[in-house]
């Protein structure tokens, strides 16, 4: 990084950072061992320094914004964004579960502990012990612990409940639209409060029920107006939740109003516009050297 700002500064070039998270955050919380966490973080906090002396930065997370504004004045606010015409509530869909009078319900993701399955799991089971007519898909498997996992795969074999490893990426919209709920079992850690999780948004422009536990970045999305169903990061929140989502008349004014905010605020062409128009004005406030014509 220190390299990149030293030729870019020789050839009178900007740099700008495009930030998502602070790195070594993850790496503290994470479940990986001491001796990972600490390279990790190393690595995280030397990029982070480089941050300092850019041009400008892109920040990509509405709770991250205020503390990089303190670390260099000069970043900027491009919250996210989907493709909406990929990610859109119209087009083929896989279908999900064994029963299609139940309620499908979805997590695509990884499964490091902050995505907060364990904590859909627990729910899970205390639904199905009320016998509710709800299914449930549960993809992903990178950061999985793989004894924990087919323990798992073990309890609910004879349960409304599928595990996926792996679907290739250009199906995942087709899931999506299987799906009635799309489901956000994230727990508050410094980590979560600091992210805008991509498949929020991905959620939300498939046009389907986002239920997403109650921490900022889901309340800055979802909250005004209502286009889900927020639950505090408990079993008991999230039982609560998904209770709200058997209502089918909620789930079309919540889908509907998400679809909408998606469309409008996150649509990729929109987002890339305002990333191309503050280059314009990195550029044009700087008078960098273009390389042509001189």
């Amino acid at each position: 990084m220190n390299q990149l700002r030293r030729i870019a500064r020789l050839s009178r070039r900007p740099v700008v950072f495009d930030l998502h998270g602070l790195g070594f955050i993850e790496e503290i919380e994470s479940d990986l061992t001491v001796g990972a966490r600490i390279v990790g973080i190393s690595q995280s906090l030397r990029r982070l320094s480089s941050s300092i002396g850019a041009t400008a930065i892109i920040v990509a997370n509405p709770t991250l914004h205020p503390i990089m504004k303190w670390i260099n004045r000069r970043s900027y606010p491009v919250f996210g964004m989907t493709d909406v015409s990929r990610f859109c509530p119209n087009g083929s869909s896989v279908t999900l579960g064994s029963e299609v009078t139940k309620i499908q319900v979805l997590y695509a993701g990884n499964l490091v502990k902050r995505q907060g399955v364990e904590l859909l799991l627990q729910s899970i089971r205390n639904l199905l012990r009320e016998g509710n007519h709800f299914e449930f898909t549960i993809v992903g498997s990178i950061g999985k612990n793989t004894i924990a996992y087919e323990e798992w795969k073990r309890e609910f074999t004879d349960r409304p409940v599928q595990f996926l490893e792996y679907i290739p990426y250009e199906k995942i919209p087709d899931y999506y639209r299987g799906a009635d709920v799309l489901v956000i079992p994230r727990p508050f850690t410094i980590s979560t409060y600091l992210a805008f999780p991509q498949k929020l948004l991905d959620y939300m422009a498939s046009g389907r029920t986002v239920v997403a536990t109650d921490i900022a970045p889901h309340r800055f999305a979802l909250e005004s107006p209502p286009a889900g169903i927020l639950f505090s990061p408990s079993t008991k929140g999230l039982l609560d939740a998904l209770k709200q989502s058997d209502d089918k008349r909620i789930r079309m004014i919540l889908s509907g109003r998400a679809r909408k905010i998606a469309v409008e605020q996150y649509c990729h062409l929109r987002q890339t516009k305002r990333i191309f128009s503050l280059f314009n004005e990195i550029v044009g406030e700087h008078k960098w050297s273009s390389g042509i014509g001189e």
